[in-house]
């Protein structure tokens, strides 16, 4: 499985960095979707779509915030953007995500 990083992190099993942007790649789906659920990768659009934008959307609002930076494709961004108006539509959070995608 293949995802892009969008929180820095250190893989417990290599002991290997990872900073936003990167790409990241395993083969166990279970550790994959942990780090998913735990907001510190997104799946890439190809491969289990479902739980895209779940992991990093289902935070507090502070916590979505925070793991949302410019440093993410814009295109992700508006698609979290979607995904919030047709979720929780946190108006502190889609406010956040307009702003990054004012600076692009």
């Amino acid at each position: 499985m293949k995802g892009t990083v969008i929180q820095r992190f250190r893989d417990k099993e290599s002991n290997k960095a990872f900073e936003v942007g990167a790409t990241y790649e395993h083969q166990n789906k279970e550790r994959f979707a942990e780090l998913s659920r735990n907001g510190f990768i997104t799946v890439d659009e190809n491969q289990d779509s479902d739980s895209n934008q779940d992991s990093l959307l289902n935070g507090n609002a502070q916590d979505v915030i925070a793991a949302l930076t410019n440093d993410i494709d814009p295109e992700k961004l508006q698609a979290f953007l979607e995904e919030e108006s047709k979720g929780k539509d946190r108006k502190t959070v889609k406010e956040h995500i307009e702003a990054l995608l004012a600076k692009e």
